[in-house]
């Protein structure tokens, strides 16, 4: 998915499950945001010096699930942000 927002945020995501021998299923899952273009501003600058940055966020999930039985399951997720 892209979906882009106002003030040139945007935001992707992109994630996949499958399942692993009888009863477990494995996801991974990417998730993004883009921030656009953002002036550097100083205290004396409030305007902007001139510069520009890029803003931006991610993480990365590894996910498991096991059936125990009919009306138990159990996961679990591990995620790592950046």
């Amino acid at each position: 998915m892209i979906q882009p927002w106002i003030l040139d945020i945007q935001q992707n995501n992109i994630g996949y499950s499958f399942p692993y021998k009888q009863k477990m299923m494995i996801a991974f899952n990417y998730y993004g945001v883009q921030f656009g273009k953002e002036k550097v501003t100083t205290m004396y600058d409030q305007e902007g010096n001139g510069e520009t940055f890029d803003g931006h966020d991610m993480s990365l999930s590894l996910s498991s699930a096991i059936l125990i039985t009919e009306d138990f399951k159990f996961g679990i997720s591990v995620k790592f942000y950046k």
